[in-house]
C-alpha cells in the first residue's frame, strides 16, 4: 500500500473514538482541549481508540513509539496558528498553512476537529514505517528513519551499502547514512541533502568524504549496511542506540505502517 492511503472511510470500524491515552510535551494541555470537547481519557492504553498526541514532530515520533498500532491524532500548540483561517464547519485547512499537507491541526480550531471526529468524519491515513533487522533477529521500526551513524562524534563511521544484495558504496568514510520513510522525506533526511518523495525508501549518505548519490528506492527494496568501524543504528530520534561490531550487518525494509487521524 502507498504512504498516504486511507482507510475506514466516514470513521466505520474504530472502537472507542472517544477514549484516548494522551502524549506530547503539552499533555495537561491537550487533555483539557480533549475533555473540554466530549472526550474520555482511558482507563488504560489498551482501552483507547486513539492516542492523542499534543506537540511538535518528536512528540508524535515518541507516541507512535510508545502506543504502536494505535491510530494517532496530531494537534499542535503554536502562536503561529491563533489568527488561521481554518474552516470550523468544511475542516479544511486555509493553503498558506504550513501543516497544509501533514495530519496536524491546532489548539484553536481543537473543539470543533474533536467533535467531527466524535461524529465519524474522519479516515485514517496509512504512512510506512521502516523496520531494521539486527544481526542477533531483533527489530524496531521508525516512522521518520532508520540511521546507522557514528557510535562517536570523535570518529567517523566506516561502512558498506547494499540494495536489494548489490553494493551500492563500500567502504565509505562519514557520519553515516540514512533509510526514510515518505512520512521521513521532510526531515533528517531532507538535511542531510535527500530530496522530497512520495513512494519508497529514501536512502541518503551524511557528511561522506566520498561522493555518493542520494537515491529513492522502490518499496520492495532491501537495504543491508555492514559496519566496519564505529557504527551504531537507531530509529528516529530515540535514544536507545544499538552497536554494530565490524563485519556485522543491520537490514532495512517498508514493513508495516501508522496510521493518522485525517479529518472529513
Amino acid at each position: 500500500m502507498k504512504a498516504g492511503k486511507e482507510r475506514r472511510g466516514s470513521g466505520g470500524g474504530l472502537p472507542n473514538v472517544k477514549q484516548a491515552v494522551v502524549e506530547g510535551k503539552r499533555k495537561a494541555f491537550a487533555e483539557k482541549l480533549w475533555l473540554d470537547a466530549g472526550g474520555e481519557q482511558a482507563a488504560s492504553p489498551d482501552a483507547a481508540g486513539i492516542v492523542l498526541a499534543c506537540g511538535g514532530d518528536g512528540s508524535v515520533l515518541k507516541a507512535r513509539q510508545a502506543h504502536e498500532g494505535k491510530p494517532l491524532f496530531c494537534v499542535r500548540k503554536s502562536s503561529a496558528c491563533e489568527s488561521c483561517s481554518f474552516n470550523n464547519k468544511t475542516l479544511s485547512k486555509p493553503v498558506q498553512c504550513v501543516y497544509a499537507k501533514n495530519p496536524f491541526y491546532c489548539h484553536s480550531s481543537a473543539k470543533p476537529c474533536f467533535q467531527s471526529f466524535f461524529a465519524g468524519r474522519f479516515a485514517l491515513r496509512k504512512e510506512p514505517l521502516a523496520r531494521a533487522t539486527l544481526p542477533d533477529g531483533r527489530t524496531f521500526k521508525g516512522l521518520n528513519e532508520i540511521q546507522v551513524r557514528s557510535s562517536t562524534h570523535l570518529h567517523a563511521a566506516r561502512f558498506s551499502v547494499f540494495v536489494d544484495g548489490k553494493a551500492v558504496a563500500e567502504r565509505v568514510i562519514g557520519d553515516g547514512v540514512v533509510a526514510a520513510t515518505p512520512y521521513g522525506a521532510g526531515a533528517y533526511y531532507k538535511a542531510v541533502g535527500g530530496k522530497h518523495f512520495k513512494n519508497g525508501l529514501g536512502l541518503a549518505f551524511n557528511n561522506c568524504m566520498q561522493r555518493l548519490r542520494n537515491r529513492v528506492l522502490k518499496p520492495s527494496s532491501v537495504v543491508a549496511v555492514k559496519a566496519e568501524r564505529n557504527c551504531v543504528v537507531l530509529a528516529d530520534n530515540d535514544d536507545e542506540v544499538f552497536h554494530l561490531a565490524a563485519g556485522e550487518r543491520v537490514s532495512i525494509k517498508l514493513s508495516g505502517f501508522a496510521e493518522f487521524v485525517e479529518l472529513r
